[in-house]
């Protein structure tokens, strides 16, 4: 699944999903982005918890900082019917335990339905080798319109076939 599959333009975020809070860190970020990832999708309260709650719990378990200034912070839910996602551009950079001990600049949260194990995978691995392209991060955090940033990954995917 690509991930202009997944995100619109109001589904993108540049700079702090929310309120920036007074000292940025990791788990303030996962909430808020969760929050947000929710919100641009018209989840209720009760559904927004279980995002933030799930998105945290898993990143408990392990980072999901994959290198290169990347996270692809991630949860399955029960409720879904089909996969969502968010995206958050941080130019500032957040420590965020990454497997390279760099700071993040870029969030992908995925947000897929209980039981799709298979395309669960199938688009972490998607999406993880778009970013993994040097172009399309340099690209990405030079954008400052949500609209751009959604037609540069677009045309990026397009390109990849």
């Amino acid at each position: 699944m690509k991930l202009t599959e997944l995100v619109s333009p109001g589904s993108i975020c540049i700079g702090w999903p929310g309120h920036t809070p007074d000292m940025p860190e990791k788990w303030a970020f996962l909430r808020d982005f969760s929050v947000f990832a929710a919100s641009q999708n018209h989840f209720s309260e009760e559904q927004t918890n279980e995002v933030r709650d799930l998105v945290l719990a898993r990143e408990k378990s392990m980072t999901t900082g994959i290198g290169d200034g990347i996270a692809i912070p991630h949860a399955t839910l029960p409720f879904l019917q089909n996969a969502v996602g968010a995206i958050c551009i941080y130019k500032k950079g957040l420590e965020f335990d990454s497997i390279d001990s760099q700071p993040i600049k870029i969030a992908i949260l995925i947000l897929m339905p209980k039981n799709q194990f298979e395309k669960h995978i199938q688009t972490l691995a998607s999406i993880t080798r778009l970013m993994h392209d040097e172009k399309i991060r340099k690209n990405l955090l030079k954008q400052k319109d949500i609209e751009d940033a959604w037609k540069l990954i677009f045309s990026y995917e397009k390109d990849m076939g």
